[in-house]
């Protein structure tokens, strides 16, 4: 089992490898007027990024600055006299971000349901690690009072675990005096 932090790296270091790697083959194709086809690389990042870690995205801006400056030697001069290379890596880096925020925040639900004749008296939910951007916004019974239904978005850059549960009982509680 790896670490976090060598998946980090290795994430890091694969999405900036195939970024690079993707932008020397797509550079192979232009139309008339040196217009290149496709950027190949912002598509394959933001797929990368929204199926692993938005934290991978270093990689990829890395990649692009060496890229824009060329990769050996790397091109101080170029950081300093023309900026358009750090306005053009900021531009696609956050062309992927925003692609691979907005295809993976998504709303999670869940339902939970009681044993055959049981009623749902109470329930609950809580996201394990969540913040303000992961919102519970649904915690109630279902409309059959045989169930609870919970709902969460997650709109943070990172997975979280929904935990929810129900207390269920038989349809007719009596209480003997």
């Amino acid at each position: 089992m790896t670490s976090d932090r060598t998946r980090l790296v290795l994430g890091t270091l694969g999405l900036g490898l195939g970024y690079w790697l993707l932008a020397m083959a797509g550079g192979a194709l232009y139309y008339p007027g040196g217009v290149e086809v496709a950027w190949l690389p912002a598509g394959f990042a933001a797929a990368v990024l929204c199926l692993g870690d938005m934290r991978w995205a270093v990689g990829a801006a890395i990649a692009d600055l060496l890229l824009g400056t060329g990769v050996l030697p790397f091109n101080v001069d170029a950081l300093l006299h023309d900026p358009t290379v750090v306005y053009q890596t900021l531009g696609n880096t956050l062309e992927f971000l925003l692609a691979a925020y907005l295809l993976q925040r998504k709303d999670d639900s869940v339902t939970i349901v009681c044993q055959p004749g049981d009623y749902a008296y109470g329930g609950g939910a809580w996201v394990e690690g969540g913040s303000a951007v992961t919102p519970i916004y649904e915690d109630a019974p279902g409309a059959n009072l045989h169930d609870w239904h919970v709902s969460v978005s997650n709109g943070d850059v990172v997975s979280h675990t929904l935990h929810a549960y129900v207390i269920c009982g038989p349809g007719a509680l009596a209480f003997d005096n």
